[in-house]
């Protein structure tokens, strides 16, 4: 089998993956450096280093893991922010549009 594919390639792991797409990417600089969109991929090239310092690894590893569940605690909360602005809209509307001072016109 290849060196990418197999059980064992280095394609599978996700970390190699990205440091391919980077690799690419910078070499599509060198090739066509007018290119600007693709010299933005320039600026994940510490993120390779994430894969030799291995307590970094964990950590990012530990952060990604957790985002679906941040996810879900945010939509959550723009809910519950969404809902109270409409509540509050119904029982407030007009309450506060006045003015209680007599040397103000209007």
């Amino acid at each position: 089998s290849p060196p990418w594919g197999g059980r064992k390639g280095y394609l599978n792991d996700h970390w190699n993956k990205l440091d391919f797409s980077l690799l690419v990417a910078m070499g599509v600089t060198i090739v066509v450096p007018s290119w600007k969109i693709v010299q933005v991929f320039r600026t994940f090239r510490p993120i390779r280093v994430l894969r030799k310092v291995k307590s970094l690894h964990i950590i990012v590893s530990a952060i990604w893991g957790a985002l679906p569940a941040t996810f879900t605690i945010v939509m959550g909360m723009l809910l519950w922010f969404l809902l109270s602005g409409i509540v509050g809209i119904a029982l407030f509307a007009g309450k506060y549009s006045y003015c209680t001072d007599g040397g103000v016109p209007g």
